[in-house]
Protein backbone atom coordinates (compact mmCIF):
# COMPACT_ATOMS: atom_id res chain seq x y z
CA UNK A 1 0.00 0.00 0.00
CA UNK A 2 1.70 3.52 -0.90
CA UNK A 3 1.64 6.76 1.20
CA UNK A 4 -1.40 7.90 -0.91
CA UNK A 5 -3.74 4.70 -0.51
CA UNK A 6 -2.53 4.42 3.13
CA UNK A 7 -3.83 8.35 3.54
CA UNK A 8 -7.20 7.67 2.02
CA UNK A 9 -7.74 4.55 4.04
CA UNK A 10 -7.45 6.15 7.48
CA UNK A 11 -9.65 9.23 6.46
CA UNK A 12 -12.44 6.33 5.46
CA UNK A 13 -11.80 4.32 9.10
CA UNK A 14 -11.75 7.69 11.14
CA UNK A 15 -14.81 9.16 9.17
CA UNK A 16 -17.07 5.98 9.04
CA UNK A 17 -17.11 6.54 12.98
CA UNK A 18 -20.00 8.12 14.28
CA UNK A 19 -18.91 11.67 15.80
CA UNK A 20 -18.61 12.30 20.11
CA UNK A 21 -20.30 15.00 21.65
CA UNK A 22 -17.62 17.30 22.25
CA UNK A 23 -16.94 19.10 25.44
CA UNK A 24 -18.65 22.70 25.19
CA UNK A 25 -17.68 25.75 27.37
CA UNK A 26 -21.87 25.70 27.21
CA UNK A 27 -22.48 22.97 28.72
CA UNK A 28 -19.10 21.69 30.46
CA UNK A 29 -19.43 17.89 29.34
CA UNK A 30 -17.09 16.14 28.07
CA UNK A 31 -17.63 12.43 26.24
CA UNK A 32 -19.90 10.60 28.30
CA UNK A 33 -18.23 7.39 27.97
CA UNK A 34 -14.32 8.87 28.90
CA UNK A 35 -15.84 11.78 31.84
CA UNK A 36 -18.94 13.91 32.39
CA UNK A 37 -17.10 16.67 34.38
CA UNK A 38 -20.19 19.39 35.28
CA UNK A 39 -18.49 20.52 37.91
CA UNK A 40 -17.27 24.20 36.90
CA UNK A 41 -13.58 24.72 35.92
CA UNK A 42 -11.60 27.64 38.21
CA UNK A 43 -8.23 28.71 37.29
CA UNK A 44 -6.27 30.08 40.72
CA UNK A 45 -3.76 33.51 40.15
CA UNK A 46 -1.13 31.26 41.30
CA UNK A 47 -2.22 28.19 38.32
CA UNK A 48 -2.83 30.99 35.68
CA UNK A 49 0.44 30.81 34.16
CA UNK A 50 0.71 26.93 33.81
CA UNK A 51 -2.87 27.33 32.47
CA UNK A 52 -1.89 29.75 29.70
CA UNK A 53 1.12 27.33 28.89
CA UNK A 54 -0.88 24.17 28.47
CA UNK A 55 -3.51 25.54 26.46
CA UNK A 56 -1.22 27.42 24.00
CA UNK A 57 0.53 24.58 23.37
CA UNK A 58 -2.42 22.81 22.95
CA UNK A 59 -3.81 25.13 20.15
CA UNK A 60 -0.33 24.53 18.28
CA UNK A 61 -1.18 20.78 18.51
CA UNK A 62 -4.97 20.84 17.40
CA UNK A 63 -4.01 23.33 14.33
CA UNK A 64 0.13 23.10 13.26
CA UNK A 65 0.28 21.94 10.05
CA UNK A 66 3.80 19.58 10.55
CA UNK A 67 4.56 19.10 6.81
CA UNK A 68 6.15 22.40 7.30
CA UNK A 69 8.71 21.06 9.12
CA UNK A 70 11.72 18.55 8.31
CA UNK A 71 11.53 17.85 12.48
CA UNK A 72 8.97 16.30 14.93
CA UNK A 73 7.37 19.27 16.88
CA UNK A 74 7.66 17.78 20.79
CA UNK A 75 4.41 18.95 22.38
CA UNK A 76 4.23 16.44 25.51
CA UNK A 77 3.67 18.45 28.40
CA UNK A 78 4.81 17.34 32.42
CA UNK A 79 2.78 18.57 35.32
CA UNK A 80 4.24 18.32 38.52
CA UNK A 81 2.98 19.13 42.06
CA UNK A 82 2.53 17.49 45.12
CA UNK A 83 -0.91 15.49 46.03
CA UNK A 84 -3.85 17.78 46.24
CA UNK A 85 -2.13 20.63 44.18
CA UNK A 86 -4.47 20.07 40.77
CA UNK A 87 -2.68 18.62 38.34
CA UNK A 88 -5.42 16.73 36.91
CA UNK A 89 -8.11 19.36 37.46
CA UNK A 90 -5.39 22.02 35.18
CA UNK A 91 -5.59 19.05 32.88
CA UNK A 92 -9.75 18.90 32.79
CA UNK A 93 -9.85 22.96 32.35
CA UNK A 94 -7.61 23.05 29.65
CA UNK A 95 -9.94 20.08 27.91
CA UNK A 96 -12.30 22.17 29.13
CA UNK A 97 -10.88 25.39 27.34
CA UNK A 98 -9.45 23.95 23.87
CA UNK A 99 -13.27 22.38 23.63
CA UNK A 100 -12.36 19.07 23.01
CA UNK A 101 -12.67 15.47 25.14
CA UNK A 102 -10.23 14.18 27.64
CA UNK A 103 -9.16 10.80 28.34
CA UNK A 104 -7.48 9.96 31.77
CA UNK A 105 -4.88 7.29 31.96
CA UNK A 106 -4.15 6.35 35.14
CA UNK A 107 -0.68 4.26 35.55
CA UNK A 108 -2.07 2.73 38.76
CA UNK A 109 -4.82 1.66 36.71
CA UNK A 110 -2.82 0.33 33.52
CA UNK A 111 -4.05 -3.35 32.30
CA UNK A 112 -1.20 -4.53 30.26
CA UNK A 113 -1.67 -6.35 26.65
CA UNK A 114 -1.80 -9.88 26.79
CA UNK A 115 -4.42 -9.36 29.74
CA UNK A 116 -7.37 -9.15 28.46
CA UNK A 117 -7.89 -13.01 29.31
CA UNK A 118 -8.24 -12.63 33.09
CA UNK A 119 -11.68 -10.33 33.17
CA UNK A 120 -9.83 -7.36 32.18
CA UNK A 121 -9.89 -4.75 29.08
CA UNK A 122 -6.11 -3.56 28.18
CA UNK A 123 -5.02 -0.03 28.24
CA UNK A 124 -4.13 0.31 24.53
CA UNK A 125 -7.65 -0.49 22.95
CA UNK A 126 -8.97 1.93 25.10
CA UNK A 127 -6.97 4.55 23.35
CA UNK A 128 -7.14 3.39 20.06
CA UNK A 129 -11.20 3.97 20.57
CA UNK A 130 -10.26 7.20 21.61
CA UNK A 131 -8.02 8.28 19.21
CA UNK A 132 -10.55 7.01 16.58
CA UNK A 133 -13.07 8.89 17.65
CA UNK A 134 -10.98 12.04 18.06
CA UNK A 135 -10.03 11.41 14.47
CA UNK A 136 -13.95 12.67 13.06
CA UNK A 137 -13.48 16.36 15.27
CA UNK A 138 -10.70 18.90 16.13
CA UNK A 139 -8.87 16.48 18.48
CA UNK A 140 -8.49 15.19 21.73
CA UNK A 141 -6.62 15.88 25.71
CA UNK A 142 -4.86 12.69 27.03
CA UNK A 143 -3.67 12.74 30.60
CA UNK A 144 -1.17 10.32 31.57
CA UNK A 145 -1.58 10.22 35.39
CA UNK A 146 0.01 9.59 38.11
CA UNK A 147 3.27 9.19 35.97
CA UNK A 148 5.38 8.80 38.58
CA UNK A 149 4.56 5.60 39.88
CA UNK A 150 6.19 3.92 36.38
CA UNK A 151 9.39 5.08 38.21
CA UNK A 152 9.96 2.27 40.48
CA UNK A 153 12.01 -0.48 39.23
CA UNK A 154 9.77 -4.11 39.38
CA UNK A 155 9.58 -6.31 36.69
CA UNK A 156 5.77 -4.97 36.08
CA UNK A 157 7.00 -1.40 36.14
CA UNK A 158 9.02 -2.12 33.09
CA UNK A 159 6.46 -3.73 31.28
CA UNK A 160 4.26 -0.66 31.90
CA UNK A 161 7.33 1.62 31.29
CA UNK A 162 7.34 0.64 27.75
CA UNK A 163 3.66 0.68 27.04
CA UNK A 164 3.09 3.99 28.44
CA UNK A 165 6.32 5.23 26.88
CA UNK A 166 4.43 4.13 23.72
CA UNK A 167 1.65 6.81 24.49
CA UNK A 168 4.86 9.41 25.14
CA UNK A 169 6.54 8.82 21.81
CA UNK A 170 3.15 8.95 19.94
CA UNK A 171 3.31 5.77 18.56
CA UNK A 172 0.39 3.34 18.64
CA UNK A 173 1.40 -0.44 19.24
CA UNK A 174 0.79 -2.92 16.03
CA UNK A 175 -0.48 -5.77 18.23
CA UNK A 176 -3.73 -4.77 19.36
CA UNK A 177 -7.35 -6.69 19.71
CA UNK A 178 -10.60 -4.78 20.35
CA UNK A 179 -13.40 -5.91 22.95
CA UNK A 180 -14.01 -9.18 21.24
CA UNK A 181 -10.81 -10.31 20.87
CA UNK A 182 -10.65 -9.87 17.33
CA UNK A 183 -7.21 -8.09 16.07
CA UNK A 184 -7.37 -4.82 15.14
CA UNK A 185 -6.33 -4.07 11.47
CA UNK A 186 -3.02 -2.55 10.36
CA UNK A 187 -4.91 0.54 8.52
CA UNK A 188 -6.75 1.51 12.08
CA UNK A 189 -3.85 1.60 13.62
CA UNK A 190 -2.24 3.80 11.09
CA UNK A 191 -5.15 6.14 11.36
CA UNK A 192 -5.38 5.85 14.99
CA UNK A 193 -1.39 6.70 15.03
CA UNK A 194 -1.94 9.95 12.57
CA UNK A 195 -4.25 10.83 15.08
CA UNK A 196 -2.05 10.70 17.84
CA UNK A 197 0.46 12.67 16.01
CA UNK A 198 -1.40 15.36 14.65
CA UNK A 199 -4.25 16.08 16.82
CA UNK A 200 -3.63 14.95 20.19
CA UNK A 201 -1.83 17.05 23.39
CA UNK A 202 -0.48 14.68 25.64
CA UNK A 203 -0.08 15.62 29.38
CA UNK A 204 1.81 13.57 31.92
CA UNK A 205 1.17 14.49 35.63
CA UNK A 206 3.03 13.33 38.51
CA UNK A 207 3.56 14.66 42.54
CA UNK A 208 7.10 12.87 42.51
CA UNK A 209 6.91 13.44 46.11
CA UNK A 210 10.57 12.74 46.69
CA UNK A 211 11.27 15.91 44.96
CA UNK A 212 9.36 17.82 47.34
CA UNK A 213 10.34 15.84 50.28
CA UNK A 214 14.04 17.11 49.35
CA UNK A 215 13.30 20.61 48.63
CA UNK A 216 11.39 20.90 52.31
CA UNK A 217 13.82 18.89 54.15
CA UNK A 218 13.20 20.33 58.29
CA UNK A 219 16.10 22.78 59.52
CA UNK A 220 17.79 21.11 62.91
CA UNK A 221 17.13 23.08 65.58
CA UNK A 222 15.01 22.59 69.24
CA UNK A 223 12.55 25.38 68.33
CA UNK A 224 11.93 24.89 64.05
CA UNK A 225 9.78 27.11 63.10
CA UNK A 226 6.44 26.72 60.62
CA UNK A 227 7.75 26.94 56.88
CA UNK A 228 6.23 27.66 54.05
CA UNK A 229 6.51 24.78 51.60
CA UNK A 230 8.95 25.24 48.66
CA UNK A 231 8.25 24.32 45.33
CA UNK A 232 11.44 22.84 43.40
CA UNK A 233 12.89 24.38 40.15
CA UNK A 234 13.36 23.20 37.23
CA UNK A 235 16.91 23.05 37.74
CA UNK A 236 15.92 20.08 40.61
CA UNK A 237 13.44 18.46 37.90
CA UNK A 238 16.09 18.59 35.83
CA UNK A 239 18.97 16.55 38.47
CA UNK A 240 16.28 14.20 39.70
CA UNK A 241 13.47 12.89 37.63
CA UNK A 242 14.64 9.54 35.29
CA UNK A 243 16.61 11.14 32.07
CA UNK A 244 14.27 8.75 29.81
CA UNK A 245 11.10 10.59 31.50
CA UNK A 246 13.25 13.68 30.71
CA UNK A 247 13.89 12.84 27.52
CA UNK A 248 10.24 12.16 26.47
CA UNK A 249 8.88 15.95 27.54
CA UNK A 250 12.15 18.08 26.83
CA UNK A 251 11.59 21.82 28.76
CA UNK A 252 8.17 21.44 29.09
CA UNK A 253 7.99 20.63 32.39
CA UNK A 254 5.60 22.81 34.99
CA UNK A 255 5.43 23.05 38.65
CA UNK A 256 2.28 23.74 40.76
CA UNK A 257 2.97 25.30 43.81
CA UNK A 258 0.88 23.35 46.57
CA UNK A 259 -2.53 24.91 47.25
CA UNK A 260 -2.97 26.26 50.61
CA UNK A 261 -6.16 27.17 53.14
CA UNK A 262 -6.32 30.19 51.46
CA UNK A 263 -6.97 28.53 48.47
CA UNK A 264 -9.72 26.18 48.99
CA UNK A 265 -11.87 29.52 50.73
CA UNK A 266 -11.34 31.32 47.35
CA UNK A 267 -12.14 28.06 45.38
CA UNK A 268 -15.07 28.07 47.91
CA UNK A 269 -16.90 31.07 47.03
CA UNK A 270 -16.52 31.23 43.51
CA UNK A 271 -18.51 27.50 42.97
CA UNK A 272 -21.07 28.79 45.62
CA UNK A 273 -21.54 31.95 43.52
CA UNK A 274 -22.34 29.61 40.70
CA UNK A 275 -25.16 27.75 42.89
CA UNK A 276 -28.69 28.70 42.91
CA UNK A 277 -30.03 30.44 45.93
CA UNK A 278 -31.10 26.86 47.93
CA UNK A 279 -27.84 25.64 48.24
CA UNK A 280 -25.66 28.61 48.20
CA UNK A 281 -25.69 28.90 51.79
CA UNK A 282 -25.48 25.63 52.31
CA UNK A 283 -22.58 24.60 50.16
CA UNK A 284 -20.28 27.49 52.20
CA UNK A 285 -21.74 26.64 55.87
CA UNK A 286 -20.40 22.55 54.89
CA UNK A 287 -17.28 23.81 53.01
CA UNK A 288 -15.88 26.40 55.48
CA UNK A 289 -16.64 23.75 58.29
CA UNK A 290 -14.70 20.79 56.51
CA UNK A 291 -11.90 22.94 54.49
CA UNK A 292 -9.21 23.15 56.90
CA UNK A 293 -9.16 18.90 56.84
CA UNK A 294 -9.04 19.13 53.34
CA UNK A 295 -6.62 21.23 53.39
CA UNK A 296 -4.58 19.69 56.25
CA UNK A 297 -5.13 16.11 54.11
CA UNK A 298 -4.10 17.95 50.76
CA UNK A 299 -7.41 16.29 48.89
CA UNK A 300 -7.11 19.41 46.03
CA UNK A 301 -9.71 20.66 43.44
CA UNK A 302 -12.05 17.27 44.05
CA UNK A 303 -12.83 18.26 47.76
CA UNK A 304 -15.56 20.74 46.15
CA UNK A 305 -17.01 17.51 44.32
CA UNK A 306 -17.27 15.26 46.95
CA UNK A 307 -18.81 18.31 49.18
CA UNK A 308 -21.66 18.76 46.82
CA UNK A 309 -22.41 14.64 46.75
CA UNK A 310 -22.14 15.06 51.15
CA UNK A 311 -24.32 18.39 50.68
CA UNK A 312 -27.02 16.67 48.59
CA UNK A 313 -26.76 13.66 51.40
CA UNK A 314 -27.70 15.92 54.23
CA UNK A 315 -29.96 17.77 53.13
CA UNK A 316 -31.92 14.67 51.95
CA UNK A 317 -31.29 13.13 55.69
CA UNK A 318 -32.96 15.94 57.16
CA UNK A 319 -36.08 16.32 54.70
CA UNK A 320 -36.39 12.15 55.70
CA UNK A 321 -35.74 12.61 59.48
CA UNK A 322 -39.08 15.71 58.88
CA UNK A 323 -40.92 13.48 57.81
CA UNK A 324 -40.07 10.60 59.82
CA UNK A 325 -40.76 13.01 63.21
CA UNK A 326 -44.26 14.07 61.25
CA UNK A 327 -45.44 10.53 60.74
CA UNK A 328 -44.22 9.89 64.52
CA UNK A 329 -46.28 13.00 65.89
CA UNK A 330 -49.75 12.08 64.17
CA UNK A 331 -49.91 9.03 65.01
CA UNK A 332 -51.12 7.83 69.03
CA UNK A 333 -48.82 6.47 71.44
CA UNK A 334 -51.08 3.94 72.09
CA UNK A 335 -52.45 3.08 68.56
CA UNK A 336 -52.19 -0.46 67.33
CA UNK A 337 -52.13 -2.00 71.10
CA UNK A 338 -55.08 -3.27 72.79
CA UNK A 339 -56.07 -1.57 75.55
CA UNK A 340 -57.85 -5.03 77.21
CA UNK A 341 -54.70 -7.18 76.04
CA UNK A 342 -53.06 -8.65 79.14
CA UNK A 343 -49.59 -9.85 79.37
Amino acid sequence: MDERQADQTSEELICNKSSPPFLSKETNVTMSVIENNKTPQLILPKQQAAFDRITAIGRIVLSLDRKQFPLSVRTNILITGESGAGKSHLARAAASELAVPILTVTTSEWMLLGSAGRGATPTWPRIHEFLMQCGNGSGGLILLDELDKICDRTSWTTYLRSEAFNLLDLTVPTNLVDRDGDAISEASIEAAQRVLRTKILVVGAGAFQSIWDESNRPTLGFLPEERRVVSPDLGDLFRRLPRELLARFGSNLIVLPPLVESDYYLMLDVFADRMSEFWKPRFSKLGRERIPEAARLKLGPRFFEELVLEMVLTERQEITNFHKDDRDQSVPANAGIDSEQEY
